[in-house]
């Protein structure tokens, strides 16, 4: 049977989040709207993060692991696995957090609306190890103050970014290094 393609794939570049990937995965697969893959990299884990997303992967179709020895540090990691992605837009997800609920249909529904439109990031939440949250630090309301941030400081959080593939494709292997979520968004 041939499977449609869905038209968005979420990626996660995951390393030793065991205690984080199962709610980081029923986040992801309990998203309503369109169609979507998951693929995930575990990027060298030396924790249980391998045999909980093989767990994982057994009981749910749309999840595509990808399992490496070594650490391919997270942009080596991200190149690799969007070589498996085959859908036309994709969601960024660290497996340390969540997807907030309707996070890839509006993203999706955005970027859908104009050609010209490259990525969209959302909004997040931080929490302390307690689970409550932190006060924002920071919130641009406006480009100006967006742009003036992004001269001292990373202005969006990478982990909610949903892209158009190809670009991503052809731009993610030139920010190969340590800050390549701020380098992508440079671009």
């Amino acid at each position: 049977m041939i499977q449609a393609t869905p038209p968005i794939s979420v990626v996660s570049i995951v390393r030793n989040h065991g205690p984080f990937i199962d709610a980081c995965a029923a986040s992801v697969l309990s998203q309503e709207g369109p169609e979507f893959s998951w693929v995930v990299l575990d990027n060298g884990s030396e924790d249980d993060t391998a045999e909980r997303l093989r767990a994982w992967a057994a009981h749910d179709r749309r999840i595509t692991p990808i399992f490496s020895t070594v650490n391919l540090r997270q942009t080596g990691g991200l190149v690799r696995a969007l070589e498996k992605v085959r859908s036309p837009f994709v969601a960024l997800l660290d497996g340390d957090d969540l997807a907030r609920p309707g996070r890839l249909a509006r993203s999706l529904a955005w970027l859908e609306a104009d050609s010209r439109r490259i990525a969209v990031y959302g909004g997040c939440e931080f929490m302390d190890a307690a689970d409550r949250p932190i006060p924002p630090w920071f919130i641009a309301q406006d480009a100006g103050a967006l742009r003036c941030m992004a001269e001292f400081d990373m202005p969006a959080v990478h982990s909610t970014s949903a892209w158009r593939c190809d670009w991503l494709l052809r731009h993610a292997p030139l920010a190969l290094g340590t800050a390549h979520d701020y380098i992508l968004l440079l671009y």
